[in-house]
C-alpha cells in the first residue's frame, strides 16, 4: 500500500508537467495493477518482482517530456489533472488495502478452518 501511495508522487509530477489525459489512465492503471495484485499475499510478490509500475511510469513522463519543449496551457487544467490523479490514487491504495484484508482474512480462515 505504501508503494501505491508513493507511486503518485510520479503521477502527480506527470499531472503538473501537462502529460495527455491518455497517458495519466495508463500511469494510473499500471500503479493500479502494481498495487491490487500487489496487495495479495505471496502472488503479490512475485508479481512485484515482475511488473515495474514505477519503471515504467517514469518511461512515459520521460517519452512526454521529451516529446513537448515546453509545458504550455492553463493552470486550471493543472489543478484539475493532479487533483483527479490524487482522488484515483486514494482510491486505488483503499482498493488494495481492502483486497489485501480480504485475501490476509481468507488465507487465515483456510490455515485454521
Amino acid at each position: 500500500m505504501i508503494g501505491g501511495a508513493l507511486s503518485g508522487y510520479i503521477i502527480v509530477e506527470a499531472a503538473r508537467a501537462e502529460v495527455p489525459t491518455l497517458t495519466l489512465a495508463r500511469m494510473l492503471m499500471n500503479v493500479g495493477i502494481d498495487t491490487l495484485v500487489g496487495a495479495v499475499p505471496a502472488l503479490g510478490d512475485v508479481f512485484d518482482a515482475a511488473w515495474k509500475a514505477n519503471i515504467k511510469n517514469v518511461a512515459l513522463l520521460e517519452r512526454h517530456l521529451a516529446a513537448t519543449a515546453a509545458p504550455v496551457g492553463e493552470k486550471r487544467r493543472v489543478i484539475g489533472s493532479t487533483a483527479l490523479a490524487l482522488l484515483v490514487l486514494v482510491l486505488i491504495v483503499a482498493a488494495g488495502l481492502t483486497l489485501g484484508i480480504l485475501a490476509a482474512r481468507l488465507l487465515w480462515g483456510l490455515a485454521t478452518g
